[in-house]
């Protein structure tokens, strides 16, 4: 498990909010989102932690889960269920970097996922603007799944494209 996660969830006795995960389907569900499916075929052992009411309580933005393949990466992940206009998408920022400076992790390990089960393709130039700002502060990687394509393999997902 990354060190600074550990670190937290150790500080903050939070091992609740950690499951050690090692079927060959994984689901993620919040609310009325859309589920993501991480098909696992090799049962690999990763961490799901709950981010979200779980591992930070606060009031503050944070995405809903981190997954963990004690690898030198961690892919955190948001499942939304609303349509992504121009003010969701800036608040999505908010949840991812707040997650990141919360627990103290390397900007450049971070995986960002959205998950959402609808897209406003007018809401393109604040995806575009989200996706600026990532970069800006060194978060290389983001990916946003939309149904159908709301499932994908544990190597896809910590893949760095």
């Amino acid at each position: 498990m990354n060190n600074q996660l550990k670190a937290y969830i150790r500080k903050h006795n939070k091992d609740h909010c950690c499951k050690t995960k090692n079927g060959s389907i994984i689901k993620l569900k919040d609310g009325q989102s859309e589920p993501l499916t991480i098909n696992n075929p090799k049962c690999q052992t990763i961490y799901q932690i709950e981010i979200d009411s779980c591992l930070i309580t606060s009031n503050s933005p944070k995405c809903d889960y981190l997954i963990d393949n004690s690898s030198n990466r961690v892919v955190l992940i948001e499942l939304k269920a609303t349509n992504l206009n121009s003010e969701k998408w800036k608040s999505i920022g908010e949840q991812f970097f707040n997650t990141i400076k919360t627990i103290k992790l390397a900007t450049k390990n971070c995986i960002c996922v959205l998950v959402s089960s609808k897209n406003n393709p007018r809401a393109n130039t604040s995806k575009q603007n989200l996706l600026f700002l990532m970069k800006k502060k060194e978060i290389i990687i983001f990916k946003h799944l939309t149904p159908p394509r709301n499932e994908i393999t544990l190597e896809e997902l910590f893949k760095p494209t």
